[in-house]
């Protein structure tokens, strides 16, 4: 019986696979650049979701209490050791009431009663953009914040009525806002990473 001729296997020549291999890189090259777009979109629609939770807190705050929180509150003219950030009165009004009954509120946010919970990572703090860390420099620790309130045209703290929403143990409220809610700054990105260019800060 005649046998059937073996089928011929047919292979890639080195030209031919070295083709292939530069299209999937030419391929890859034109994905990157997209998929990165895309992740740097979905940091960004992050930060601006929790500056988003920022201000209903803030809402909520004003509500519960009548006016806004204190930029910091402070017992003394030096602001250089404040007691607390207006932050901490709104973790309860951002889901963080278990840290919120955590702190003493008597005591500076630096005190040894505090200390427990500086170590504490609280995500809403910290914008998925920013992607960077703070060095401590020999200071007391705590998380970084890449958000900030708005305290007026100040470049420092004082004890002068604050011409923004928040000052040292201020208690603005909505009546108080001359300029309307709708046209004025609450709050805002304030990168802490010291590595982004100034035009990202």
């Amino acid at each position: 019986m005649p046998q059937a001729k073996p089928k011929r296997r047919f292979a890639f020549t080195l030209v031919e696979l070295l083709v292939v291999i530069a299209i999937i890189g030419i391929l890859i090259g034109m994905l990157l650049p997209a998929v990165q777009a895309v992740r740097a979109a979905a940091r960004k629609t992050a930060c601006m979701n929790q500056l988003r939770q920022f201000g209903l807190g803030n809402l909520n705050y004003e509500s519960s209490h009548g006016h806004f929180p204190p930029g910091i509150t402070d017992d003394d003219a030096d602001h250089r050791d404040a007691l607390h950030s207006g932050f901490v009165f709104l973790l309860p009004f951002i889901e963080q009431n278990n840290l919120y009954n955590q702190i003493d509120l008597n005591q500076a946010w630096s005190a040894a009663a505090n200390m427990s919970i500086l170590d504490v990572e609280v995500p809403i703090f910290s914008c998925p953009e920013n992607q960077g860390t703070v060095e401590q420099n020999g200071g007391v620790r705590g998380q970084a914040n890449d958000y900030a309130f708005n305290k007026g045209n100040d470049a420092f703290l004082t004890n002068r009525a604050p011409s923004g929403m928040f000052g040292i143990n201020s208690k603005v409220n909505f009546g108080q806002i001359s300029d309307g809610s709708s046209n004025t700054f609450l709050m805002g990105e304030a990168a802490s990473n010291p590595n982004l260019p100034a035009e990202a800060t």
